[in-house]
């Protein structure tokens, strides 16, 4: 099975499906308790300011799936549990909302 959670933010991730199923936290962009990423010339401009806020949201899906081995349990919609103990039968797109600190469930 392949599992993803894919970010969308200024030069990481990508949006689009490409696993058996795909979790997209938050809408998939800005996680809450990230810096809100500046965009456009902004990120030519102040690269390394840019690149922090951005990787704050991308590097969000190593938290969510360490938190998911003991602590949370993020099931959007009844159907499917996001992190380790996704079922192998899950296949789609799933959208669950997480909180902005630790434990983000």
């Amino acid at each position: 099975m392949y599992y993803v959670v894919p970010f969308e933010c200024p030069g990481f991730g990508i949006r689009k499906s490409i696993g058996h199923v795909d979790f997209w936290p938050n809408g998939g962009q800005h996680q809450p308790g990230c810096p809100e990423e500046t965009w456009g010339i902004l990120v030519m401009l102040n690269f390394e300011a840019d690149f922090t806020r951005g990787a704050c949201s991308h590097s969000r899906a190593v938290s969510l799936f360490i938190d998911s081995i003991e602590l949370c349990r993020y099931d959007p919609d009844g159907k499917c549990t996001m992190g380790y103990h996704t079922s192998p039968k899950c296949r789609g797109d799933y959208y669950p909302d997480t909180l902005s600190e630790e434990p983000f469930c």
